[in-house]
């Protein structure tokens, strides 16, 4: 992986800027499903919250 710079940067958001948005947030959102699926996230937030509550006990 290359060292951030201000021009990688710079050349992210230009590529960016030329695609268009809504495949942009498509993708995107189709990233987010795939990492991180309704049941996953589920079911570790109610782990969470079961340690939370067993604290407060």
């Amino acid at each position: 992986m290359a060292e951030p710079s201000g021009e990688a940067l710079a050349d992210g958001v230009e590529r960016l800027m030329q695609h268009d948005l809504k495949a942009v947030g498509e993708a995107g959102r189709a990233t987010a499903l795939r990492m991180f699926p309704f049941e996953v996230m589920w079911l570790g937030t109610m782990e969470l919250y079961q340690r939370a509550l067993a604290r407060k006990r």
